[in-house]
């Protein structure tokens, strides 16, 4: 199954997004030849580090979790059809507080904020994971605290 983060990052921890990078790619790797069923292809959490003044708090909202079953749209510079078949996703963010201490926190512990954001917030999908037909849930979750017990 194709895991993937989608990253919206603040100016101001730019120079740490490589971290994240490192976090998908690593998360890309372990899931890349899990099956789980038919029911989902992809797996895509969207990721904001984000600090918003205030009144623009709107513009990161987290979305919740949404299979899509099956989606054509075009590339409106490119002229591409992009199809999208099976996608499951939503996101989160890390602002206030949790943005300070990654702002000031070391390479190590900005990696494992991530993960910790990531994972814990499959909880909150789990029950929606758990309705979608040929999808294996209960196997997924088991694979995501294996890689929680290895990345540490």
């Amino acid at each position: 199954m194709k895991f993937d983060i989608a990253l919206t990052i603040d100016r101001k921890v730019q120079s740490k997004a490589s971290i994240v990078h490192s976090v998908a790619k690593r998360i890309g790797v372990f899931f890349a030849d899990k099956k789980y069923g038919v029911g989902i292809n992809e797996f895509l959490v969207g990721v904001a580090i984000v600090n918003p003044s205030k009144g623009f708090e709107h513009l990161f909202k987290e979305y919740k979790p949404k299979l899509i079953p099956s989606k054509k749209s075009i590339n409106e510079y490119t002229k591409e059809e992009i199809l999208i078949e099976k996608q499951f996703h939503y996101s989160i963010r890390i602002d206030g507080d949790d943005f300070s201490k990654f702002t000031e926190a070391s390479e190590i512990i900005c990696r494992e904020m991530v993960v910790s954001a990531i994972f814990s917030s499959l909880n909150a999908a789990l029950p929606i994971l758990s309705k979608i037909k040929s999808f294996e849930a209960v196997k997924f979750k088991n694979d995501c605290d294996q890689f929680l017990t290895e990345f540490k």
